[in-house]
């Protein structure tokens, strides 16, 4: 990381998370500043099953600002749509809309007329919230976006040998210690695999975690500005799907929406197979095939639960690995996918009843 990014650490941070030194604070009761959330209740490790955040707050469900076109960009952790109103406008909305569900905002959000943004906590989870505009001329949108970040207590994690504090904010923490980069990542790495976080890919100086529904991001650099130390940040979202991977997986990539996995693994397309059918039966996935379906140059599998959802798995063997793609879709998604199919199928049916 260099040094001019890390001199400006805070008020990055205060950037994600609202706190700006410019428009206006939300409430009187505190300055637009970077400050930390008061801590409340006991430091929560123990992250949260999909299941579990939907009942606090389920973003497929949350109503958009009235006027707004109804986005497909839902899940249950991410909110990314286009509003009909000011960036001002817009981000008030889902404040009020926050606060009657009880969800409290951390010291600082931001409202100007450009943007505005703000974290908020409920039961241990973090919210954040940022509208902005974009666009030119008659085309000028608001966009929103609301993310979930998960009930992680964030200083409950492996803090680096001979460390301190460097900042702590709801959505992100740093420590800065004087042991080298390579051996504190080392060592963080494997506090974690033995705290029960499985290996979820990694990009850069960052490497990527995941237990139930959180994915954790843990960078370790080295920081010019704090005097060449190496800084190791925390920072957690909520994924709406719980999609294993192997431990030596390679080339790992989540994203959503839509809710994917994309993976290589290493080894043949039947061990692959064989792996997900155990993996995934474990957490109640059930394959609607004995084996995998070939089409074209890959092979699928069909996955579903008892929730009425669907997890398909696409396979292709390439040389010594077969890459795969897990692609996750709810019972609304897949309901709505059924009445798509009948429609067209009646369609047909009545453009052959008319050729007769």
């Amino acid at each position: 990381m260099n040094s001019a990014r890390f001199g400006t650490a805070a008020w990055a941070v205060g950037c994600l998370l609202a706190f700006a030194g410019c428009g206006e604070a939300a409430t009187g009761d505190a300055p637009a500043a970077v400050v930390a959330a008061a801590p409340t209740g006991t430091p929560n490790a123990a992250p949260a099953t999909v299941a579990e955040a939907a009942q606090i707050l389920d973003l497929r469900k949350l109503p958009l600002v009235p006027g707004s076109e109804e986005t497909g960009a839902r899940t249950v952790a991410r909110l990314t749509y286009h509003a009909k109103a000011s960036p001002r406008d817009a981000y008030i909305f889902h404040r009020q809309q926050l606060l009657a569900q009880q969800w409290t905002p951390t010291a600082g959000d931001y409202i100007g007329d450009d943007s505005a943004s703000g974290t908020f906590i409920r039961d241990g989870y973090a919210l954040s919230t940022s509208t902005s505009s974009g666009g030119r001329g008659d085309d000028v949108k608001t966009t929103v976006v609301i993310a979930n970040h998960g009930n992680l207590t964030l200083s409950a994690l492996p803090q680096p040998a001979n460390s301190t504090l460097l900042y702590d904010f709801p959505v992100t923490l740093a420590y800065a210690t004087s042991t080298p980069v390579d051996q504190t990542a080392a060592e963080i790495d494997a506090a974690l695999l033995a705290a029960g976080w499985e290996p979820y890919g990694a990009a850069g100086n960052s490497r990527f975690y995941r237990q139930m529904a959180i994915r954790l991001t843990a960078t370790t650099t080295a920081a010019p500005a704090q005097d060449g130390k190496t800084v190791v940040s925390y920072s957690t979202e909520l994924i709406s799907a719980e999609l294993p991977a192997p431990a030596d997986a390679k080339g790992l990539q989540y994203s959503e929406p839509p809710v994917q996995l994309a993976l290589d693994f290493s080894g043949d397309l039947a061990a692959a197979d064989q792996w997900y059918r155990e993996q995934l039966g474990k957490i109640g996935w059930e394959p609607t095939t004995d084996h995998p379906v070939k089409q074209d140059f890959t092979h699928f599998v069909i996955y579903r639960n008892k929730s009425k959802e669907m997890l398909e798995v696409t396979l292709r063997e390439i040389e010594d690995f077969t890459r795969l793609l897990l692609r996750f879709t709810t019972a609304e998604e897949f309901e709505e996918m059924e009445k798509r199919w009948d429609a067209h199928r009646k369609k047909l049916q009545a453009e052959a009843e008319a050729d007769k």
